[in-house]
Formats: C-alpha cells, sequence, structure tokens
C-alpha cells in the first residue's frame, strides 16, 4: 500500500532519492518502547488496551506478539509488538502516537487511588500521599503494587475510606474542607479544586 508519493510523473530525481513510501502487506501491528525496569512483567500474549492520542474516547484491544530480545542501551527500552485482537480501527494511521495498558496482573478489590494523587515520585515502591486527619492536611507514605496508565494499587499506609487530598496547591499541615469526589479506575480522574478524594475499594488492573 502506497502511503505518500515525493516526486511526480516526469520529474528528474537524482540516484537514491526516496520517491514513494510503502506499508508492509499483512495485519496491523503496533510497536512500543517500554521500560526496561519492566521487561520482567511481560510475557506473550497478555491482553492490552489501546488509546490513540488523537482519538482518547476510542480505546481498542490488542495482545502482546513479541518481545525483542536485545534492550536499547540508549534508551534503556526494549520493543515490544502488538497484534490486534479485532480489525483495526478506521482512524488507525501509520506512526501515530498510541498510549498501551498491558495487563500484567489481575486483583480483585483492590484500594487503588488516580496516579495525580501522588506527592512524591515513586522510590522503590514506595511514595508519599497528603490525607485529610483532623482538619488539616497530612504526609502519608504508601506502598504501591500494581498499576494502570491512571490508577495505583496501594498495598499499605491507606485503609478504605480514608480522604486523599488531590488539590495541587495544599501544603502538608494546610487547613481543609473534604469534599469527596466519585472515581473509578479507567475515568477521567475528577478535578481538583482543593477537593478531597475517599479512597474507595473497586477492582484494580495492572499494567
Amino acid at each position: 500500500r502506497v502511503l505518500g508519493r515525493t516526486v511526480e510523473p516526469g520529474q528528474i530525481v537524482q540516484p537514491g532519492a526516496a520517491l514513494l513510501s510503502l506499508a508492509l502487506a499483512g495485519p496491523t501491528q503496533l510497536v512500543a518502547q517500554v521500560d526496561e525496569r519492566f521487561l520482567d512483567q511481560l510475557r506473550l500474549g497478555q491482553p492490552a488496551s489501546v488509546v490513540a492520542d488523537a482519538f482518547a474516547g476510542q480505546p481498542f484491544a490488542a495482545r502482546v506478539l513479541s518481545i525483542a530480545p536485545a534492550v536499547d542501551a540508549q534508551r534503556g527500552a526494549v520493543e515490544v509488538k502488538l497484534a490486534l485482537v479485532a480489525a483495526a480501527p478506521a482512524f488507525l494511521r501509520e506512526d501515530m502516537t498510541l498510549s498501551v495498558d498491558v495487563e500484567t496482573g489481575r486483583r480483585e478489590r483492590a484500594l487503588v487511588l488516580p496516579l495525580r494523587a501522588l506527592r512524591s515520585a515513586e522510590d522503590r515502591g514506595t511514595a508519599g500521599v497528603l490525607v485529610a486527619q483532623d482538619g488539616r492536611a497530612q504526609a502519608r507514605t504508601v506502598r504501591l503494587g500494581l498499576r494502570t496508565l491512571d490508577a495505583l494499587e496501594v498495598l499499605e499506609g491507606l485503609g478504605a475510606g480514608e480522604l486523599v487530598l488531590l488539590g495541587g496547591e495544599i501544603r502538608e499541615g494546610s487547613r481543609v474542607r473534604t469534599r469527596p469526589v466519585a472515581w473509578k479506575p479507567g475515568a477521567p480522574p475528577p478535578a481538583a479544586g482543593g477537593a478531597d478524594m475517599g479512597a474507595a475499594m473497586s477492582n484494580a488492573v495492572a499494567r
């Protein structure tokens, strides 16, 4: 299939100049560069959910087809190819930017938080959050488990029903008024605006 043409009929060209851009025939494949830290979690056949940045509301299914035997030393990444489960969506284009969520594990009734609730970068499986306690923002360290593109499982440090602060301007020790906001993994995170979110029991699908 011809993707593009860079010359016109009758035009004089130089040796070695590109004339056409071609797409290989056969099933559509997706190529992802995955951080080598997650290599031990990847397996052939794992299901994945794919979202095109330009069509965020239209996810489609794929599965892990191959994992490169070598790591790109410059990127610190390994190339993973995915095959589509069904026919390619009409909007899918060559070289389109995609976000891929590979399911590497599943745990029922996990305690989860939106990714934006973290107040400090993850370090050796732990991170910091702010919780509402006695009307003030208190720092808390939590141990993390499974994750998706937008959510994290909390293994230790929080209990069901505690209020985790989402407001970006809130600092430890600040007085806060809580306003619980409904949220589910996979849904857009609630707007901050100084609001809080109650950590609720839910299902979590791992990245």
